[in-house]
C-alpha cells in the first residue's frame, strides 16, 4: 500500500505530474550527485527510473479502487495504529528540506512509527545535495525522548552521492 496526496486523481493526472518531475531530478541527478554504484551509466538509471514509472502508473490504474494507492497527507495518515507490519519513507522527507521543517520532520517520524506494528525505514538520511541531514542527531534525540529508539543503517544501493544511508526506528526498540 502507498500514500500520496495525488493518490485518488486520474492516472492521466498523475502520469503528466511524473513527467513534470523527471525533468528536474534527472539534471539535478545528471551533474556532480549521480553515483555509478548501482547503476552502470547515468542512461542506464534514468532507463530503470523510466521502467518503474510505467510499471507504477500501470499498477495506479488497475489497483487504486483496491485500496493499494490511498491518498493521504502528511504528518496524519489515514490508518489505525499498528496497522502496518512495515513503513517505508523514501526521498521526500530529506531531499526537499527547502519546504521542510525540522518539527516537521519530527512529527511525520512519530506518525510513522503510530501506523507501524514493525518498524519504519526512511532511506536516505542525505539531501538532494549530497550532504548528509544536518537535523538528524536532533531528531533522533527528539524522537528517543518520546519513547522511539532508532539507528542508522548502511545500505548496498547508492543512486546520488550520499544516499547509502536509511534511518530505521520502532517504538520501545533499540
Amino acid at each position: 500500500m502507498a500514500v500520496d496526496p495525488l493518490y485518488g486523481s486520474s492516472a492521466d493526472t498523475l502520469a503528466r505530474h511524473v513527467q513534470f518531475d523527471f525533468g528536474p531530478i534527472i539534471s539535478q541527478m545528471n551533474g556532480t550527485l549521480f553515483r555509478k554504484r548501482s547503476f552502470p551509466s547515468f542512461d542506464t538509471a534514468d532507463a530503470d527510473r523510466c521502467t518503474s514509472a510505467v510499471r507504477f502508473l500501470a499498477d495506479y490504474a488497475l489497483h487504486f479502487v483496491h485500496g493499494r494507492h490511498v491518498g493521504g497527507v502528511l504528518p496524519r495518515l489515514p490508518f489505525f495504529d499498528d496497522s502496518s507490519d512495515l513503513v517505508l519513507g523514501a526521498h521526500l522527507r530529506f531531499t526537499c528540506l527547502q519546504w521542510i521543517d525540522s518539527e516537521w520532520q519530527v512529527a511525520v517520524s512519530r506518525e510513522l512509527a503510530r501506523v507501524s506494528a514493525g518498524g519504519v525505514r526512511i532511506h536516505p538520511v542525505w539531501g538532494a545535495d549530497g550532504k548528509p541531514y544536518p537535523k538528524l542527531a536532533v531528531l533522533r534525540k527528539k524522537l528517543r525522548a518520546g519513547g522511539i529508539e532508532s539507528g542508522v543503517i548502511r545500505m548496498d544501493y547508492e543512486f546520488f552521492i550520499g544516499s547509502r544511508s536509511t534511518l530505521v526506528f520502532n517504538k520501545g526498540s533499540s
